[in-house]
């Protein structure tokens, strides 16, 4: 239901643009330009941050944090095998999710189709997300 009234506004609010754009008034065409050339350029900034990421992503930015991730699991380990198992158990399943991002990681690093891309990007929602449930072990175990 929102979906569609989110289309609907969204379709109002080109429909008005475009008519603006073509047949409205002096004013109106200046103002319809002008938001048409804004758009292109957020369009433009979005793409370059875009680019800007995947560079970061091949050259191993990712690739870094899992290194370090693995050094902070292995440091809890040695701390929390003198405290309850259930942290080791939770420690160990952190780790086999590195694991994974890791084996995904490597996949994803050699593909630049538009597919690959979206692969990066759901890689990256992950290994922020192991990040703040290791944060949360840790903050447990302290």
């Amino acid at each position: 239901m929102i979906k569609s009234v989110l289309k609907l506004g969204f379709l109002l609010l080109v429909g008005i643009v475009g008519y603006n754009y073509f047949l409205g008034d002096t004013a109106e065409k200046a103002s319809a330009r002008n938001l048409v050339n804004e758009v292109k350029d957020v369009g433009r900034e979005i793409g370059g941050l875009i680019k800007s990421e995947r560079e970061k992503f091949d050259k191993g930015k990712y690739d870094k944090a899992l290194v370090k991730l693995k050094d902070v699991y292995d440091g809890v380990k040695d701390k929390a095998q003198y405290l309850d198992k259930k942290y080791m158990s939770r420690l160990d399943e952190l780790s086999d999710k590195r694991n994974e991002l890791e084996n995904r990681l490597s996949k994803v690093s050699d593909d630049n189709s538009d597919e690959g891309k979206k692969q990066a990007k759901r890689l990256t929602k992950d290994l922020d997300k192991l990040l703040e449930e290791t944060k949360n072990l840790v903050k447990e175990i302290e």
